[in-house]
């Protein structure tokens, strides 16, 4: 959805430069699209 995909983009934000960030924005992305 708009939202999942807006909410995405702001982790991606916060989290940039966190070391296992592919990890984080997987275990993110399952929190918020499912």
């Amino acid at each position: 959805t708009e939202g999942c995909h807006t909410k995405i983009k702001l982790i991606k934000r916060v989290s940039y430069g966190f070391r296992n960030i592919d990890t984080y924005i997987a275990k993110m992305t399952l929190a918020f699209c499912h």
